[in-house]
C-alpha cells in the first residue's frame, strides 16, 4: 500500500516573517451575543471585539509556551497597528471597554517608565470564553456553502 506524499494545497503561500489576524466564527458569534454597550455612541463592533480576542489569543498562546506572565501590555498605537488599519482608536477603545465589562478580558492600568503615562495591560479570560463558547449554538453554515 502506498502512502500519500501529497502536500496540502496552498494557493496563497505565506511569506516568511509576515503576520496575520484571523476572524474566527465562534468568537464572532460570542461577541455578537454580548449585551453590554458603553453608550449609544459606542463605535464598537462584534467584528472588532472578535479580532481583539483573536489577537490576545495569539499573544497568550505565545506567553504560555514561554511560561511568561499572561498579561499583555499594549498601547493604543500598538492596537491600531495590530489591526492593520481595519479599526481606529474609538472602535478599539470602545470594544476593549465592552469586552472588559463582559468579563471576556481583564485590564489593569500601569505607568510606563518612559513617559509616566497610564497604559493598560490585558489578560484574555480564556476560561470564561471557553465556558461561554460551550453554550453557543452554531448555525452550521460554513463560508463554503455560500458559493
Amino acid at each position: 500500500m502506498e502512502q500519500s506524499t501529497k502536500e496540502k494545497s496552498n494557493v496563497l503561500p505565506r511569506i516568511e516573517n509576515t503576520f496575520f489576524i484571523s476572524l474566527r466564527q465562534d468568537l464572532l458569534l460570542l461577541c455578537q451575543g454580548c449585551t453590554y454597550r458603553k453608550n449609544e455612541n459606542s463605535k464598537s463592533s462584534p467584528y472588532c471585539k472578535a479580532l481583539i480576542l483573536s489577537i490576545l489569543e495569539g499573544w497568550t498562546n505565545s506567553k504560555m509556551d514561554k511560561r511568561e506572565n499572561l498579561f499583555i501590555p499594549m498601547t493604543m498605537p500598538q492596537w491600531i497597528d495590530a489591526f492593520y488599519g481595519l479599526y481606529k482608536y474609538n472602535a478599539i477603545a470602545d470594544s476593549l471597554e465592552e469586552l472588559a465589562h463582559e468579563g471576556l478580558i481583564s485590564r489593569e492600568k500601569f505607568k510606563t517608565k518612559r513617559a509616566g503615562k497610564d497604559q493598560y495591560k490585558y489578560l484574555l479570560n480564556f476560561q470564561q470564553i471557553n465556558a461561554r463558547l460551550q453554550t453557543l449554538t452554531f448555525p452550521g453554515l460554513s463560508p463554503c456553502q455560500i458559493f
